[in-house]
């Protein structure tokens, strides 16, 4: 999963991966997704959201060593496909939005629980009771 982040996008979408001239299009597009990842908290380095400028960023400079992240790939193609060259047909364009929205879940589910390698903070559940003031819980040690 190491190659640059460009040329396999580039490849996915066709026509060629030696073509470059829509290069600047596909750039915006998978930087417009890799905010999206940053805003779910997806990345090596979630301090800021990262960008590719041509074809030297790799997929383990955006994922780090982490594995777990191998839904990365498959969702930046899918969502600079639906904008860059979207399929003509309606039930296609509904299969990809399913499985972008599918990926988006998982990805934020692993990155919250940290049964999965996540890094949420795990709470002691039976120490937390309702305020009937507020309507909120709240930890029962307040």
């Amino acid at each position: 999963m190491d190659g640059s982040i460009l040329e396999d996008i580039r490849k996915m979408i066709g026509p060629s991966a030696d073509y470059d001239g829509f290069d600047i299009d596909l750039m915006v597009n998978i930087n417009a997704t890799f905010n999206t990842l940053f805003q779910l908290g997806v990345g090596a380095n979630s301090t800021v959201p990262f960008q590719i400028t041509g074809t030297d960023e790799t997929w383990s400079d955006f994922t780090g060593s982490d594995a777990k992240r191998n839904y990365v790939k498959q969702y930046i193609y899918i969502k600079t496909r639906l904008i860059f060259d979207p399929p003509q047909s309606g039930s296609v364009i509904d299969a990809y939005k399913s499985t972008a929205s599918e990926l988006e879940t998982r990805m934020l589910l692993m990155e919250e629980i940290p049964a999965f390698g996540g890094t949420a903070p795990s709470f002691a559940y039976d120490n937390y009771k309702l305020d009937e003031a507020t309507g909120r819980w709240v930890d029962g040690d307040e």
